[in-house]
């Protein structure tokens, strides 16, 4: 049975499995990296922004991969009196997790003072809870975009449509990355260490 508003994992697929996926006119699938059936001559691909026909594997495995490098920047760093924040982004969607008293919430107030002089970062948290979510970011082009709390300030429909925007960059600061269609690649954590009298906070693999 076909559920067009679902998201299907491919990576176990088979090629008949695959040859009935993809030859539905509308639906979404998901996997960490390029998978098509070896009889398959081509395949369309689409964003939000563009659609077209690819017929070799390599072009497809780059135009996969390209779609989860950073699209805003690829590192961001700010000084805020003690402490040094100097983040290296390796993916579209960066998910900071981890235990409470981290310096989680920290950290995303001494991004949110780079947003009064930096157009290209937009910051959400708590306090932007009664408002659209989903509408604010689909306004938005190429920023980075930073939530706090989005355990709570992401709805299910917001994180699908996260998860599939080419247009912006995100990092995304909660324990429950569901319905974001990310992998372990995704997931970080802080790391901290103390440079002269300031503590620096960069990110690391989340274990």
């Amino acid at each position: 049975m076909y559920y067009p508003e679902k998201v299907f994992c491919i990576k176990e697929c088979g090629n008949n499995a695959l040859e009935i996926l993809y030859g539905f006119e509308n639906g979404n699938v998901y996997s960490d990296y390029a998978l098509i059936s070896f009889d398959m001559e081509r395949v369309t691909v689409q964003t939000k922004c563009e659609s077209r026909e690819i017929y070799d594997y390599e072009e497809l495995k780059e135009w996969w991969n390209n779609r989860s490098k950073p699209v805003a920047r690829n590192h961001f760093s700010t000084v805020h009196t003690l402490f040094i924040v100097d983040f290296i982004f390796t993916n579209n969607i960066t998910i900071l997790t981890g235990d409470s008293g981290t310096g989680k919430t920290a950290t995303f107030s001494f991004i949110r003072k780079c947003m009064a002089v930096n157009p290209s970062i937009l910051c959400l948290n708590y306090l932007d809870y009664q408002k659209d979510i989903r509408e604010i970011i689909s306004q938005a082009e190429r920023k980075l975009i930073v939530i706090d709390n989005a355990d709570i300030l992401l709805d299910d429909d917001t994180r699908k449509y996260i998860s599939f925007d080419d247009k912006n960059q995100y990092l995304i600061i909660g324990r429950n990355p569901r319905n974001l269609f990310t992998t372990r690649e995704n997931l970080f954590e802080l790391r901290s260490r103390k440079v002269g009298e300031q503590i620096e906070l960069t990110l690391k693999e989340y274990l």
